[in-house]
């Protein structure tokens, strides 16, 4: 057996919707799961702490960072909130968090970058759909090989058997290609 090191898997959250401090999530409950009974080969626990305004204090006094992150992205909340495009938000948050000593050093040397990551932000919504929409290609494609698989299977039969106006049938007609692939044993 080779040791490997613990793994400790932590995930600030700063949403939008209600959290508390601190709660644990499975990986499994992602899992498409085959019937109730089954439990899944692998599991990871990762430990979500809420960093939003008003949550894990004490965390928040011991790592100064975390807070000012904390507070900047408080601030883009507070401007969108006041009808700021995400843009504008962005900006006027960091020239009043640089003010107030919040991230200065980053906000400073890495302004251009922070605020094209800010507008590059995450659509979970339209991820999803991109991996649904690759998926049902991938899909199609192999269920568009599988068939040809099976009907090029299903010719070579008919040619051995000499049944050579079957295989015009199977090529335009489904009906008389679906019957000829019980005929033969084949399943689609």
């Amino acid at each position: 057996m080779i040791e490997l090191p613990f793994p400790n898997y932590v995930v600030f959250y700063n949403g939008n919707t209600e959290e508390p401090d601190e709660t644990e999530l499975l990986l499994s409950e992602a899992f498409q799961k085959p019937d109730r009974e089954s439990l899944p080969s692998v599991e990871c626990r990762v430990k979500m702490l809420n960093i939003n305004q008003g949550h894990n204090q004490k965390l928040m006094d011991r790592c100064r960072r975390l807070w000012e992150y904390a507070e900047f992205i408080e601030c883009i909340k507070r401007n969108l909130k006041n009808g700021m495009n995400m843009q504008e938000a962005a900006s006027r948050a960091m020239d009043a968090c640089e003010k107030q000593g919040i991230l200065k050093n980053l906000l400073v040397r890495c302004r251009t970058e922070v605020l094209d990551m800010l507008l590059a932000e995450y659509d979970e919504q339209k991820t999803m759909e991109y991996i649904r929409r690759e998926e049902r290609e991938i899909g199609e494609q192999i269920g568009q090989a599988k068939g040809e698989a099976l009907l090029s299977e299903l010719i070579a039969c008919l040619l051995a058997d000499n049944r050579l106006n079957d295989i015009h049938l199977v090529t335009s007609r489904e009906k008389e290609r679906k019957r000829l692939y019980r005929e033969y044993g084949l399943f689609e």
